[in-house]
């Protein structure tokens, strides 16, 4: 059975706890955004896929020139990572909603998965930028800085937010 003291000395824990921001509001209303804007975009680019299905198809299995073929491997990276990019944001969104306790160690994942799949199509492009419009060379190098800011503040954003530990503790 409890003393008063014990009852005292516990009390003052539970209201520093309950202290500060919690819920899904503040800042990190911004992270939400970006995973719809991470499924819309991502889905958008593979549906782009689909029309040129025909020049992908010859591609992977190697009815191009020959000149093409290294570009093989990085373009199955890069369609696989982009399924992976929308089924991830999707479980995300869901165990943001539930307030799960393991989402922002995911979240982490998350933008390291992101940051690796734009270095993938960022350096495909970069690596042979004479091979590319100047439109694609300057969209890859935007959207690589992009990507890296992105992770460098929601990061550490994940890993030290008060508002993060008090909403995700189901």
């Amino acid at each position: 059975m409890e003393t008063s003291s014990e009852t005292a000395a516990m009390a003052p824990a539970a209201a520093v706890i309950a202290v500060g921001p919690k819920g899904l509001g503040g800042w990190l209303i911004l992270p939400i955004i970006h995973l719809i804007g991470s499924i819309g975009l991502t889905s958008y680019n593979l549906f782009g896929v689909v029309e040129n299905w025909d020049s992908i198809v010859a591609l992977l299995t190697g009815q191009v020139d020959p000149s093409y073929r290294w570009f093989v491997w990085p373009l199955r990276i890069s369609l696989v990572s982009g399924v992976a990019i929308v089924a991830f944001a999707l479980y995300l969104l869901v165990l943001l909603f539930q307030k799960k306790r393991e989402l922002p160690r995911l979240m982490i994942w998350f933008y390291l998965l992101l940051l690796s799949a734009t270095l993938i199509d960022s350096g495909i492009i970069l690596q042979n930028p004479q091979q590319w419009t100047m439109a694609d060379v300057s969209e890859a190098r935007r959207a690589l800085g992009q990507t890296v800011f992105i992770a460098v503040i929601w990061i550490p954003y994940f890993l030290r937010s008060k508002r993060v530990r008090a909403t995700f503790v189901n």
